[in-house]
């Protein structure tokens, strides 16, 4: 049976249409579950990883160039997590003022930079750890650390 052109083209997409579907659902299958903020937690041995860069004026500039670009979108100019992609995601974006980061290690933020979770990309593989490190002083910058308050009140 001699098929015509637009008959030809038609089969071929409709095979095409069924390979990208059976190939998304293969993805799905072998997709690990969703990491939450909240569960995220890296290893002893990342949290103690020191942070080769020092925190100093270079650094914190660079960082905020990588943070500019890879970061913003999401978490905001001052990572308030009010990006203008932040109400697209399916969990608001880590308010990165938050002062719970202040007691976390660069090691820690380090590894979550790193390894992201959903929606947030891992980007071990797109930015080099240098890169990544000076995110983490930069991001020293933007956390707010409520002032203490003497424990014993005056008389």
């Amino acid at each position: 049976m001699m098929l015509r052109r637009w008959q030809r083209i038609g089969m071929a997409g409709g095979v095409a249409l069924v390979a990208c579907t059976v190939s998304a659902w293969a993805r799905v299958a072998v997709d690990p579950p969703a990491v939450t903020q909240d569960s995220l937690k890296a290893s002893a041995r990342d949290a103690q990883k020191k942070n080769p860069i020092p925190p100093d004026e270079g650094s914190r500039a660079t960082g905020k160039q990588v943070y500019v670009r890879n970061c913003m979108p999401c978490h905001g100019a001052t990572g308030k997590g009010n990006g203008p992609i932040a109400n697209k995601q399916a969990k608001r974006p880590a308010n990165l003022t938050d002062s719970k980061f202040a007691k976390e290690s660069d090691g820690t933020l380090f590894w979550k930079i790193s390894n992201g979770h959903r929606p947030m990309p891992q980007f071990a593989n797109s930015l080099p750890a240098e890169s990544r490190w000076n995110v983490v002083n930069y991001l020293r910058t933007l956390i707010v650390v409520p002032p203490t308050t003497p424990s014993t009140k005056p008389k």
